[in-house]
């Protein structure tokens, strides 16, 4: 009978160190183009969609800050879909990419969000020129990464707000750059909550060991 009450005690109060991660884009739902080819125009597009239950609004915005002396084809390109986000700039093009999203709806739902992470699947930094992302939540920076090759992103997060929640990721570098990411998700930490049939079991393990003291008692 100890035996039993023993095993349901450790199965109740075990914890699971993380839970699922929640998506944020899987760059799929949702496909977009923005692209400039002007100086100093921005370029951008706002779009709400649901994923994995919760409701997100994304914005898109391609800023063109200068153009080379090629002529007025080049461009920055930021393309959506098919499960990666694909940044471009043509040779001799500056330009800052703003990707954010309300992420208000996830505050009901998400305990503790411990980090938000991004795979950059490939990229091309051309002419020894970085290709850099910042990350920002509610306007305060979280860091900042430079990326010459694949690699995974991930930055801490802190505590998200009763209300008003935007998630920010700033991507910039040299001309003639290029760049493949591939989802956005929050990692979370969280403790598991018992199971109904967790629960009963360490029911059954407390009224055995009473019933135990009972019996010993009756004898004594």
């Amino acid at each position: 009978m100890k035996a039993l009450f023993g095993v349901a005690a450790a199965l109740l109060f075990s914890t699971a160190a993380t839970a699922a991660p929640i998506a944020i884009d899987d760059f799929e739902t949702l496909q977009s183009v923005t692209d400039t080819t002007n100086d100093g125009v921005a370029v951008s597009s706002a779009s709400a969609y649901t994923l994995g239950g919760n409701l997100f609004t994304r914005m898109l915005e391609v800023n063109q800050t200068e153009h080379g002396t090629s002529g007025p084809l080049l461009a920055s390109t930021a393309n959506i879909g098919f499960g990666t986000l694909k940044l471009s700039n043509d040779s001799q093009t500056n330009s800052l990419i703003d990707l954010s999203y309300d992420i208000d709806s996830l505050v009901d739902d998400v305990a503790g969000a411990s980090s938000m992470t991004l795979d950059v699947l490939f990229t091309d930094a051309a002419e020894g020129m970085p290709f850099t992302i910042a990350g920002y939540l509610n306007d305060a920076l979280l860091g900042s990464q430079t990326f010459t090759g694949p690699g995974m992103l991930s930055f801490s997060l802190p505590a998200l707000a009763a209300s008003g929640n935007d998630l920010r990721l700033m991507f910039s570098g040299g001309t003639a750059y290029d760049a493949e990411l591939g989802p956005i998700a929050l990692q979370v930490s969280a403790t598991e909550v018992p199971e109904p049939a967790t629960l009963g079991l360490l029911g059954l393990g407390l009224l055995a060991v009473g019933a135990s003291r009972r019996r010993r008692k009756a004898v004594a």
